[in-house]
């Protein structure tokens, strides 16, 4: 039996928003046209996978520094309560 990959809802959830984002989108069109580009496929599936863990984890932190900030906002009185 194949063991289960096991991925948190958060990871999840910023990958899917990463699928979507402009750099993964740009990277995209350039793969399905690299007949104008002078680098192999192979290689731009390479960089593309690279830029997918890129962007996930840049997005990982902007939300957990997003979150940082709310919770100092609600500790310091500076945040919105209702």
């Amino acid at each position: 039996m194949t063991p289960a990959l096991e991925i948190s809802r958060s990871t999840l959830m910023h990958a899917s928003l990463a699928y979507l984002s402009d750099e993964l989108r740009t990277m995209d069109s350039i793969i399905s046209s690299h007949n104008a580009c002078s680098l192999p496929l192979e290689l731009l599936l390479i960089i593309r996978a690279q830029l997918l863990i890129q962007v996930t984890d840049h997005l990982i932190f902007r939300s957990s520094s997003a979150l940082q900030r709310t919770y100092t906002g609600m500790i310091s009185g500076d945040g919105n309560s209702s």
